[in-house]
């Protein structure tokens, strides 16, 4: 029974975690910043990475004290890099990547940017070309 105990407390642990990191990302400031130009990738393609990051579940975390991107994924033309140190669901960064697409377009139907999120730690998500 006390195992029982014990580990209903640590999904209650870790249900809190997560809820937290969620309020961070959400309660911060978001700006996009567009940087489209004729080589970035196509509307379509962004979206479709969208989708297949948010398919992935759970969440990224950046990987050390100095906020160093890393790769997340890459879809035809297009790819993302999270340059954070706070974990992020990855819904809320395919949404980032949605926002990107449809604020962002020019003609020809490039797209690209970032998202900057200011909270307790400065961070960004990147969709470039591939």
């Amino acid at each position: 029974m006390q195992f029982k105990s014990s580990f209903t407390a640590s999904l209650v642990l870790i249900a809190t975690a997560i809820g937290t990191c969620n309020a961070q990302w959400e309660s911060g400031e978001i700006e996009v910043v567009c940087q489209t130009s004729n080589t970035s990738p196509t509307q379509s393609d962004a979206l479709e990475l969208a989708n297949q990051i948010e398919r992935m579940g759970g969440e990224l975390c950046g990987k050390n004290q100095t906020v160093e991107c890393w790769h997340v994924r890459s879809f035809g033309t297009a790819s993302v890099n999270y340059c954070a140190l706070p974990c992020a669901p990855v819904k809320t960064v395919a949404d980032f990547i949605r926002r990107i697409a449809n604020e962002c377009p020019k003609s020809g139907g490039k797209v690209g940017g970032r998202v900057d999120v200011t909270h307790y730690s400065e961070g960004h998500i990147d969709l470039y070309h591939s």
